[in-house]
């Protein structure tokens, strides 16, 4: 279990103000090039909350190079406003974002060696539009993926926003085109301070080019104004997308032992685990509400008392995550039982509790239900005000100011 701590001055005046003036200027007037590694509109928000913050200052691109939009779609989709709104925005560099999908060149796609030809096509198309406005773009992406347009469409600066462990057997595909993108990325920036250690362990030369600065939370969305703080809230939750990395076993032993408390689980299950997370529907205080738009989250943690991470930590993409739903229930005014995970691990125990079994675990689930006042609430929301993502975007962009460029 983490040890006791003290709020230090620290992150209790470091709350971030969404004022334009305190950002210095690199940004200011830029296009930025955000490619997608993930669908639009997946539930964890960190591309949309990057992009919200970068348009403040310049034109922000989503360029969705790996779902080619065939001529048929691009003909029936065609619209004249959507298309003088990308050329306009381009060439005053308005402070706004864009999403964009290149233009299928040849037929065929389903084919492997088509499809990749239709990608290489797409990042052409936005090179040289780039070339005909003379516009050189910031690259800024979160998934080694953004290694396939580094230095072709002609980028003055390359971030690497690092918010995941790449190496397990789910995402070994992407070893090797991390390994080629840390040997030319202009800086890379890691989620946790362990994470980072890890990596420049395997590359050494990533760091003095490199920092950590922990994922934001949407403060404006997780908010609590009256802070409740209330003493025998019975209800936990835990929301978040269930898959191979949540102990499930640990859920159940939770559930089985706090017969008078009710679990409230909110997010898709994975095919992976979805058998043994049915098995917990068995018990009558557990209520299970599936997926539910980020937008409506705040509205089920409100009503809760304490909000949990029941993770796996034997997994060693665990070991190096940093949960963007810590920040979010501690907005909401609520406190947080987790596994022990190294990057929230030293967080003040008054407000985060980090465990090593199942029965620390409960202690500590027990005592937060029963010693919770406004006072803690209140030191909470602070908290996670100084985490913001307005806070990320002005860390990055004082790093890159004062180190890479």
């Amino acid at each position: 279990m983490n040890k006791p701590g003290h709020i230090t001055q620290q992150w209790q005046t470091k709350e971030s103000h969404d004022d334009t003036n305190t950002m210095r200027h690199y940004f200011i007037d830029k296009t930025v090039v955000i490619p997608l590694h993930l669908r639009r509109n997946f539930p964890a928000d960190y591309i949309e909350q990057t992009a919200f913050e970068l348009k403040k200052y310049g034109f922000v691109i989503l360029f969705d190079f790996l779902h080619p939009r065939s001529w048929k779609e691009f003909i029936t989709t065609l619209s004249v406003r959507r298309a003088y709104n990308f050329f306009a925005g381009l060439a005053a560099k308005k402070r706004s974002t864009i999403y964009l999908r290149p233009i299928s060149i040849f037929p065929l796609q389903r084919n492997e060696w088509v499809y990749r030809l239709n990608v290489s096509a797409g990042i052409w198309q936005l090179k040289i539009i780039f070339l005909i406005f003379g516009v050189k773009p910031v690259l800024w992406g979160f998934n080694p993926i953004m290694e396939h347009l580094i230095g072709k469409i002609h980028e003055q600066i390359s971030v690497y926003d690092c918010i995941d462990y790449y190496g397990n057997k789910n995402t070994k595909n992407l070893i090797k085109l991390e390994s080629k993108l840390m040997t030319h990325v202009s800086c890379v920036i890691f989620n946790s301070s362990q994470l980072r250690s890890y990596k420049i362990a395997r590359f050494p030369q990533i760091r003095s080019i490199s920092t950590h600065v922990v994922c934001g939370c949407n403060t404006k969305l997780f908010h609590n104004p009256s802070q409740p703080g209330n003493i025998n809230r019975s209800s936990v939750i835990f929301m978040g997308h269930i898959d191979y990395w949540v102990n499930i076993k640990l859920l159940e032993y939770l559930i089985v032992r706090n017969p008078k408390l009710q679990f409230t689980i909110i997010g898709p299950v994975d095919m992976s685990v979805k058998s043994k997370f049915v098995r917990l529907l068995q018990y009558r205080n557990i209520v299970y509400k599936g997926f539910i738009p980020k937008k409506m989250l705040p509205a089920y943690i409100r009503n809760a008392g304490v909000g949990i991470i029941p993770y796996d930590t034997s997994l060693i993409n665990i070991r190096y995550c940093n949960p963007m739903k810590t920040y979010e229930y501690l907005a909401m005014g609520i406190p947080v039982v987790a596994t022990d995970i190294p990057s929230i691990s030293s967080f003040p125990s008054t407000i985060v509790r980090t465990t090593s079994t199942y029965k620390e675990f409960n202690v500590s689930l027990q005592h937060f239900i029963t010693h919770w006042l406004k006072k803690d609430a209140s030191i909470a929301t602070s908290f996670a005000r100084a985490h913001n993502w307005a806070q990320k975007v002005r860390q990055i962009e004082q790093f890159i100011t004062t180190t890479i460029i």
